[in-house]
């Protein structure tokens, strides 16, 4: 995830300019210790000191991009990328052909038009009867070809060749030594080269063909499109989890911020925001497992998480002097 610099730097500056309300030292609400076991111990909001701890307001959250989520179980593995490239789906393409031979007349379409299924696209005098009929549309799409002009005689081409753009698939090249465990039926989270999410593919069986050119055999996966932002040509990423298994408690990755020669979350209660030590176990790119310090179902930032601990560090400082 690409990170704005200027605008982050200037949103930390917001929240260490706000007024405090805790100030880092709630006597109510003081931050929980871990016990030997790693544990949250204390009595709900009622434990003592004040420190690892400090108040934001709702609206400053917001304007900061802090999100929160719930620690949980999740599925926690290996993460593969992969490189590929948008094509057509193969069903994506109808050829519009005349029922009878014969010399076109009328053409209403040409390339790049939208058509509707039904839609008029041209007009043929038929060489046996001379009689006029129509030709219409048996799908939707845009027109990829046409093939005749009035005055044209039908021959083996189509008149048309229609396409549907929102029919795209992702093909993706898979190395090697990958293999053994990326197989068909498997997800991929989708996008774009700038890091834009796409969305998610399920990645379908091993494609006759491979590339030659680089080595790698070729898995396709269809892909959403409903923006119409996918073109035929664009080169995608694609990231699938292998070997994965199931922890008890997790944390997104990004929520983990060093702190005090270890590692920590901030737990959220309302506007208070507490660093929790933990310890960590496995991790992939999204999720890291949680070995001790959380409990299930315990609210924690997620987006935001550093510019919380830069909050509660001032609090810190300030209560040094």
């Amino acid at each position: 995830m690409k990170t704005n610099i200027p605008f982050r730097a200037a949103v930390a500056a917001l929240f260490l300019s706000l007024p405090l309300a805790a100030c880092g030292g709630d006597p109510e609400t003081p931050a929980k210790k871990a016990d030997e076991h790693g544990d949250e111990k204390g009595h709900d909001d009622d434990e003592k000191g004040g420190e690892g701890q400090t108040r934001i307001s709702a609206e400053a959250a917001r304007a900061g991009g802090i999100e929160i989520a719930v620690a949980g179980p999740a599925s926690i593995g290996e993460t593969r990328e992969l490189f590929g490239t948008v094509e057509l789906d193969p069903s994506a393409r109808s050829e519009i052909r005349g029922q009878f031979p014969g010399r076109v007349v009328s053409v209403t379409k040409r390339v790049g038009d939208s058509v509707r299924r039904g839609e008029l696209l041209a007009r043929i005098e038929s060489s046996e009867s001379l009689q006029v009929y129509p030709v219409h549309a048996s799908v939707g799409g845009i027109v990829a070809e046409r093939n005749a002009n009035p005055g044209d005689v039908t021959g083996d081409r189509a008149l048309y060749v229609l396409t549907n753009p929102a029919a795209t698939t992702v093909v993706f090249n898979i190395f090697p030594k990958d293999l053994a465990t990326i197989r068909p039926g498997m997800k991929a989270e989708v996008a774009a080269q700038d890091g834009t999410a796409i969305g998610a593919a399920t990645l379908g069986d091993y494609l006759p063909e491979g590339n030659s050119a680089a080595g790698t055999a070729l898995v396709r996966a269809a892909i959403p499109n409903r923006s119409g932002a996918l073109r035929p040509g664009m080169a995608l990423r694609g990231r699938v989890t292998v070997n994965a298994a199931d922890v008890p408690l997790a944390v997104r990755s990004e929520a983990i911020q060093p702190y005090e020669g270890g590692s920590a979350v901030f737990v959220n209660r309302g506007d208070l925001y507490i660093a929790q030590p933990v310890r960590l176990g496995r991790a992939s790119g999204e999720w890291t497992e949680v070995l001790s310090g959380l409990k299930s179902g315990t609210r924690y930032v997620t987006k935001g998480s550093f510019l919380v601990r830069a909050d509660i560090e001032k609090s810190g400082a300030s209560h040094d002097h």
